[in-house]
């Protein structure tokens, strides 16, 4: 059996390690969602993700021309 290696960075989120925190959270929601769902759900997932990302830059575009 291979071994993992495991790095721990908090045991709970404070101020000062939030943004890590929350990162290492999404990203293991992620990897869980990916997993267990079919092929074509994930891709549509990630082409409303994809949408509401350009969305989203395109607003703060229209907003720093303003």
């Amino acid at each position: 059996m291979a071994k993992k290696e495991i790095t721990v960075i908090c045991n709970y989120p404070t101020p000062e390690n939030m943004d890590k925190f929350q990162d290492i959270m999404c990203e293991g929601l992620a990897k869980g969602i990916i997993a267990c769902k079919p092929v074509e759900y994930v891709e549509a997932l990630k082409r409303g993700l994809e949408k509401t990302i350009e969305l989203n830059k395109k607003k703060e575009l229209e907003k720093s021309l303003n």
